[in-house]
């Protein structure tokens, strides 16, 4: 058979033609969308494919449109191939009585159905992808047989393709053949990007095997391309002959022609073939972030600066913030803290934690969205814990004691405030707790404290009996006041006691002792060459500083003063809070706190010497004794003390001008 000479001048002129014709590969003609993800709001995403009139996938590029969402531009947004759509490609085999060339055997046929999976490069997916083959033959019969169903199995393929019968048969209608084919696809699964390829001679049409048949080629391939089928062409004529209504159906449905020819070009020619119908299903992936975070609908177009077509999608989005309520743990309930006495007999915290549990309820239809931080305050203190997790709607909020303040024990106001990815904020009504913490005993400190306290016992029954026979010498002897030393004060024997200093709480050294006053100052601190009284050892990591604070004795008014020396932590008197440099009124049974008790500050307890005498009167006027702790005061039965009058109650006034009168003084 001989091509007619008409049809060989326009195959010759045919790349001229499409030469000299405009382009419109820049120019989209169809546009094919994905439904919008909007899981990952406010990244919405979409998977889109471009082709031009001659349904060609046109790469898309970042100038080819703009996109706008709501009638706001979205300047910034990222274009990038996404994964392959499942591709179902169904083989249509012409066995009609011209099929097989005497230059083709059977191994090179089953060779290139089986190279589209057995070369990486056409990217066929096993159980992924899919593949079903048609066979027209007639043997008695013009008919269509489904000779392998869908398949995903690579090893089912090649078995069906093995035990292909490529015998000729009688004269069949392959385009009746294709027709049947897109025929299946109905039945397809919708979201499956789908393609035919062709093997065959020539299309045996009763009325002509080139022009006749190209001409019932045109609706077929137009009809495909209606459904987004691309039909491709394996063509297995020697010379190529016969080739319109080949060529015809791939033009008019966006598909690829090829002649398959046993020279050392067939490999790559059918890699190039292949590679060709899997890029018909290739999308990509349009990626921005929206720039709004309310609810509501949403309208998004793409325009295209080539071409007044656009493409609208719409979407929806609730997004009302949940609901919440802290169920662990419960309001007013008792944390528990681990603690243990260290070596040195202090109290040490364990690193311990609970996992603070938030129900959280979202409206009907609303996006969840995940938290992103959850900020704890504390008695005013930020906590900030990053990435929470949520397991059913519960909020699991890790809180480490030991990042709360080492030490802190009592009732505690815990405030929650959680922030979405958004950034948007969830409040919580605060709740009331009380940390505990029950200290494990320490055998080795017990040891201790027995020895300590039997050292105490031993040394009063030694300082008694000493201080017994000075006792009976003053009998007939001048009274004589006997003072203790204070820490580092110096020697203070023949001064009379004008004030007493409790230690409640400081340094294991001195906590618990008794500092006798007999002079018109002194000073509270931790450095030794500064103060008169040191509360801590300078290697011990304390709240008080080196010179906290001073007392002092105002003879004109027979008060005493308070005054912080600018302090680093500051110095409360009765819980009120001192400004430094301004002396405040100090009165009997006062309480001074020097520093954060809880951070190895010093609490003391403040007593005027006429109130502990007018309070504990002597009981032999013949060997008057006042017990004052860890000092004796001797008075005789002639002695003169005059009752000092009780102080006035605590004012924040500055200290008042100083009267030369020392009377109060000489009398006592």
């Amino acid at each position: 058979m001989k091509i007619k000479q008409s049809s060989l001048i326009l195959l010759l002129l045919l790349p001229l033609l499409l030469a000299m014709a405009p382009s419109q590969n820049n120019t989209p003609q169809i546009v094919w969308l994905e439904e919008a993800n909007i899981t990952q709001f406010p990244m919405i995403t979409r998977s889109f494919q471009l082709f031009d009139a001659t349904y060609q996938p046109i790469p898309p590029t970042a100038d080819l449109f703009t996109l706008t969402e709501d009638n706001q531009a979205i300047a910034d947004f990222l274009i990038k191939p996404a994964e392959h759509f499942p591709l179902h490609l169904i083989y249509v085999i012409d066995l009609g009585r011209h099929f097989t060339p005497y230059h083709l055997d059977e191994t090179d046929l089953e060779s290139a159905i089986t190279h589209l999976w057995q070369n990486t490069a056409t990217s066929f997916r096993d159980g992924i992808d899919t593949v079903s083959i048609v066979i027209r033959v007639n043997n008695g019969e013009d008919k269509t047989e489904h000779y392998l169903p869908p398949t995903q199995s690579i090893s089912a393929i090649e078995t069906a393709v093995s035990q292909i019968n490529w015998q000729n048969t009688g004269q069949t209608d392959g385009l009746a053949a294709i027709q049947d084919a897109i025929d299946l696809f109905a039945e397809d699964q919708p979201d499956q990007k789908k393609a035919i390829l062709y093997f065959g001679s020539l299309i045996d049409d009763a009325n002509g095997w080139t022009d006749a048949a190209a001409r019932r080629a045109e609706p077929i391939a137009a009809y495909a391309q209606q459904q987004q089928i691309p039909i491709h062409v394996i063509h297995t004529e020697r010379t190529a002959d016969y080739a319109e209504p080949f060529i015809t159906l791939t033009e008019n449905s966006g598909g690829h022609y090829l002649h398959l020819q046993n020279n050392l070009e067939t490999e790559a020619d059918l890699t190039q073939h292949y590679k060709a119908i899997f890029d018909h299903a290739q999308p990509y992936q349009l990626a921005y972030t929206s720039p709004q975070i309310t609810s509501g609908p949403r309208e998004v177009v793409l325009s295209f600066a080539n071409a007044p077509q656009q493409e609208t999608f719409a979407y929806a989005i609730q997004l009302d913030l949940p609901s919440a309520r802290i169920i662990t743990p419960p309001n007013g309930a008792t944390v528990s803290r681990d603690a243990a006495y260290d070596e040195n007999n202090e109290l040490v915290f364990g690193h311990n934690g609970i996992d603070i549990e938030v129900a959280l309820t979202w409206p009907d239809g609303a996006s969840i969205r995940p938290i992103t931080v959850a900020q704890l305050n504390i008695d005013n203190r930020i906590i900030t814990i990053p990435n929470p997790q949520i397991e059913n709607k519960i909020l699991i909020i890790p809180w480490n004691l030991t990042d709360f303040v080492d030490g802190q024990i009592g009732p505690t106001s815990l405030e929650i405030t959680l922030i979405d990815d958004l950034g948007r904020e969830i409040d919580l009504p605060p709740q009331q707790i009380t940390i505990d913490a029950t200290p494990a005993s320490n055998s080795r400190a017990r040891i201790w404290l027995t020895f300590i306290i039997l050292s105490l016992i031993a040394g009063g029954a030694l300082f008694f009996a000493r201080h017994h026979t000075q006792r009976l010498i003053t009998a007939v002897q001048k009274p004589l006041a006997i003072a203790r030393k204070t820490i580092v004060g110096g020697d203070t024997y023949g001064r009379p006691l004008i004030a007493r200093i409790q230690i409640e709480k400081a340094g294991h050294e001195i906590e618990g002792q008794t500092i006798d006053m007999v002079t018109n100052k002194i000073t509270l601190g931790r450095n030794p060459k500064l103060c008169d009284i040191q509360l801590f050892a300078e290697d011990v990591v304390s709240t008080v500083s080196g010179h906290h604070c001073s007392i002092h004795l105002d003879p004109a008014q027979q008060r005493f003063f308070v005054t912080d020396n600018h302090s680093a932590n500051g110095t409360t008197l009765n819980s009120q809070r001192l400004d430094p440099a301004v002396p405040y009124l100090l009165t009997h049974n006062d309480v001074l706190v020097l520093g954060d008790l809880f951070r190895q500050g010093a609490q003391l307890r403040f007593a005027t010497a006429a109130q502990l005498i007018s309070t504990n009167p002597p009981a032999d006027p013949a060997a008057q004794t006042f017990d004052l702790g860890a000092t004796e005061i001797f008075l005789d039965d002639q002695a003169n003390v005059a009752e000092i009058p009780a102080p006035p109650a605590l004012k924040n006034d500055p200290l008042p001008p100083i009267e030369e009168d020392d009377s109060w003084l000489d009398e006592l």
